[in-house]
């Protein structure tokens, strides 16, 4: 994980398997916020707004079997900017003849 991502951490999620099936448990840390993302999220549920996450997967491939390391890592997404968004073209209509086979 990137300073980027670590700064917007919120918490994390661990995947268990049960007879019953696959769930998860997990923790939000807010002692590990900055006083910026805990205003924010402090603001939106006082105001009864939605809070938006976004949820990775970590790549658990090296981590020794008996890990106690989370599977997934809940994060505040990054805001928006006007100027970074790609304008979508309009789509363009295929004939047979665009079709290789």
């Amino acid at each position: 994980m990137n300073d980027a991502q670590q700064n917007n951490k919120l918490g994390a999620l661990w995947e268990k398997i049960s007879s019953r099936g696959t769930y998860m448990t997990g923790k939000i840390d807010p002692s590990k916020w900055t006083d910026d993302v805990l205003s924010e999220i402090i603001d939106r549920l006082s105001a009864r707004q939605p809070l938006m996450i976004v949820v990775f997967r970590r790549d658990t491939s090296k981590d020794p079997a008996d890990s106690r390391r989370p599977t997934w890592d809940i994060l505040k997404p990054r805001a928006r900017e006007d100027n970074m968004s790609v304008p979508r073209s309009a789509p363009v209509a295929l004939t047979d003849s665009d079709i290789p086979f």
